[in-house]
């Protein structure tokens, strides 16, 4: 191999790490922001004006969180507990919060919500953008208690510009990314 092509080769593999880098930590930020409104919704408060404030500093004035569901175990049952959704990031796409319901029901789209309450160390991310929808990812996040019960999960569906300018190259170029 010639010494053009080896420090091609460092450069493409210090680029690859670099971005997957980038990326692992924009996923570690997305599930701390989960985590987060979630421990926000769950947390009892004196008042709802009070929860309000609270909920719109973390939930409201975020620009990358489109939606929180927060799921519960309820018996044997696995029941919707919580739904938040930013109703204007949707509309500059022509949606509304039922467009929510559209992600959660799309064969292939949709997260394994048993299969999440299912491993309390199960993180799932999946692209849940639809043909002529709005471009967005999901995160499935378990909530486990002492014992290591998951009792809520909590699924956030973010804007996918962030994700795309943490891998963007200029240049033309193909990149995968993968898990």
């Amino acid at each position: 191999e010639s010494t053009f092509g080896k420090s091609q080769n460092d450069a493409n593999s210090e680029l690859a790490n670099s971005k997957a880098s980038d990326v692992d930590d924009l996923m570690l930020t997305y599930v701390e922001k989960i985590r987060t409104v979630t421990n926000l919704v769950l947390t009892d408060f004196s008042d709802d004006e009070q929860r309000k404030r609270a909920l719109d500093q973390a939930f409201g004035r975020d620009l990358d969180l489109v939606s929180l569901e927060i799921y519960r175990r309820d018996g044997g049952l696995l029941k919707p507990y919580h739904r938040q959704v930013n109703e204007a990031d949707l509309k500059q796409f022509n949606f509304d919060a039922t467009y929510i319901d559209r992600l959660r029901k799309e064969k292939g789209k949709a997260l394994p919500i048993a299969s999440i309450f299912a491993d309390k160390s199960k993180i799932i991310v999946r692209n849940t953008t639809l043909p002529g929808g709005a471009p967005m990812f999901s995160v499935g996040v378990p909530f486990p208690d002492e014992t290591g019960s998951v009792h809520h999960i909590a699924i956030g569906d973010f804007r996918l510009s962030r994700l795309q300018k943490a891998v963007a190259l200029p240049g033309v170029r193909t990149l995968f990314v993968v898990d």
